[in-house]
């Protein structure tokens, strides 16, 4: 069956065809990209029927980013768990790996820092390698049915429960709490991430207008190129507004972290100790207040209906068969994979040196991490809500934009990489760090653009397997990364700087990757992607004949004849 659809692209019938071309060919959903993002939507059997995007779902979808954008409960616990290790081990020995590690037996000038960084990168490893094994259980089931919210939902209130724990660690002999804690809080915060962006392509496929330009296609008032275009730009729009909402959000609770450390005190580790208790049940409350609104007003939206003869225990495989055996059909998006795993490789490794070597400088100061994030925040929302306008103003492509936040992102690992010679440039100064929070601004393009232009080259069906996949594909980079800037700060003599080449040249190369990626030639595949799943999995040997079209509206169905 799945050959026969294999063999037969030029004679499969479409749900959705528009006119003949100059040529005299049918323009269907092979050969025409507006039609293609509408088919494949039909191709795979539902659960349902498709529930309009209201604003009030809309917008507190942006304002729950403030949880996986800033991860404020996870950055504050890492800080407090490097202290705690700092502050129980002064003797400089850690037991690490199943033994005590001396670490003035490491040939290093400061011997207890470089141990220190390669546990903590170390420690960022494996906190990804469970992620990585949780992530490939839960994404192939998340396609089907209507339970997917459930799981945005646990992670969540793990999230939330475990960050109010962190209040009952006191003292540095507790610090292999704070390492569980930490642990859990940081997995649980990365699959809310993926399962929280991967809600995104519903959210714009139901938006009332790009419904209403489905029916104007369909009624033949409207190119299928023109619905392609709003479709993206509506991809990208809110993509941009999540990051502008949700670093709004972080800027008021950094601004108000800021004072309480202050008004706390940081003069002694004592109190150093104490503001992060603080800080961690607030940030416990303020991610209450902003994410609980978007779990009243999302709409659990149908997922796909199970294959026929599979069950619950058996579809993620299913799932995962079938998708292995389709990836002769989406050259484009593995192409992208490829891409997002090198640039996620430099984007999310730089943040973890960067971050170590922070608080060394910061001397771990509650005030001072806080204040940078309040900077971070500000500038990267200022650089979505640029990106916004100039994209509103000239409405160029998703990739552009994506291209450019790419490039943006190798400037700050050139920088720390230089300063593997000179202490002059490079992160060892406060100001550096002052200035790579600044820099999030050009940075934005990437944080704006990537999940949009996932969006794109996906099967719209199997965006919960896909997320799943690409968010294990990041931080499998975030697994890789941290163990070789690990080997390479320890073979250095403890120059952590150096990792930073690593991160330049991984980054280099997926951005020069990323330039030929073809999204539009993707959603075509996208649809030869969907067909033989169809046949393969549905029986669907044909789809829907084109002479009659069934099209959705809120309160009634169009039939297009």
């Amino acid at each position: 069956m799945a050959a026969q659809t294999e063999t037969s692209n030029a004679e499969a019938q479409h749900v959705l065809t528009s006119g003949v071309d100059e040529k005299g060919e049918v323009l269907n959903a092979h050969n025409t990209v507006g039609l293609a993002v509408m088919e494949q939507q039909e191709l795979i059997p539902i659960t349902g029927e498709r529930k309009v995007t209201t604003q009030w779902e809309y917008w507190t979808y942006c304002a729950f980013y403030f949880s996986p954008n800033g991860g404020a409960i996870s950055s504050n616990g890492q800080s407090m768990m490097q202290l705690l290790i700092s502050l129980q081990f002064p003797d400089n020995i850690i037991p690490w790996g199943g033994r005590l590690t001396n670490m003035n037996s490491l040939v290093s000038p400061t011997p207890k820092l470089d141990t220190q960084r390669n546990k903590v990168l170390d420690f960022t490893g494996i906190i990804f390698a469970i992620q990585l094994a949780l992530l490939l259980i839960i994404g192939p089931y998340a396609d089907y049915g209507n339970w997917r919210p459930y799981i945005l939902m646990v992670c969540q209130l793990v999230l939330v429960v475990l960050g109010f724990a962190f209040i009952g660690v006191k003292s540095p002999s507790q610090w292999v709490a704070a390492e569980a804690l930490y642990i859990i809080t940081t997995v649980a915060n990365n699959i809310v991430n993926a399962f929280y962006m991967a809600a995104f392509p519903g959210i714009v496929q139901d938006l009332p207008k790009i419904r209403q330009s489905e029916r104007e296609v369909l009624a033949g008032t409207k190119s299928p190129e023109d619905h392609e275009l709003l479709d993206s730009y509506e991809r990208s729009k809110l993509n941009n507004l999540l990051n502008v909402v949700g670093s709004s959000v972080e800027v008021v609770a950094f601004c108000v972290a800021v004072g309480i450390a202050a008004g706390v005190g940081y003069a002694t580790n004592a109190e150093i100790i104490r503001s992060y208790q603080i800080l961690l049940g607030f940030f416990g409350a303020f991610t209450i207040i902003a994410t609980v609104p978007y779990f009243i007003a999302q709409k659990h939206r149908p997922g796909q209906q199970l294959p026929d003869g599979a069950n619950w225990l058996t579809v993620g495989f299913v799932q995962i068969w079938a998708a292995i055996k389709g990836l002769k059909y989406l050259k484009q998006c593995m192409l992208y994979m490829f891409a997002y795993f090198m640039i996620q490789e430099t984007y999310g490794t730089y943040s973890s040196i960067t971050g170590i070597l922070q608080n060394e400088v910061m001397s771990f100061s509650p005030v001072m991490l806080n204040a940078l994030s309040v900077i971070g925040n500000l500038l990267g929302g200022g650089g979505n809500l640029f990106m916004y306008l100039l994209q509103k103003r000239f409405r160029f492509a998703t990739k552009p934009g994506l291209f450019y936040g790419a490039c943006m992102t190798l400037v700050p690992n050139l920088f720390g990489a230089i300063g593997t010679f000179t202490n002059v440039i490079g992160f060892h100064h406060k100001w550096a760090f002052w200035l790579a929070q600044a820099w999030n601004f050009q940075m934005a393009g990437w944080n704006a653009y990537q999940v949009a232009f996932l969006s794109e080259v996906v099967p719209a069906p199997k965006a919960y397997l896909f997320f799943a996949l690409f968010n294990t594909v990041g931080k499998t980079s975030s697994f890789v990364g941290p163990f070789v800037s690990s080997a390479i700060s320890a073979k250095t003599n403890g120059n952590t700087s150096a990792a930073y080449w690593f991160t330049l040249a991984m980054g280099t190369t997926g951005t020069a990757i990323l330039w030929f990626v073809d999204p539009k030639k993707a959603k075509l595949d996208c649809v030869k992607f969907l067909e033989a799943e169809a046949a393969d999995l549905y029986n669907k040997d044909t789809v829907p004949a084109p002479e009659t079209v069934v099209v959705e509206s809120e309160d009634h169905k169009d039939v297009v004849a």
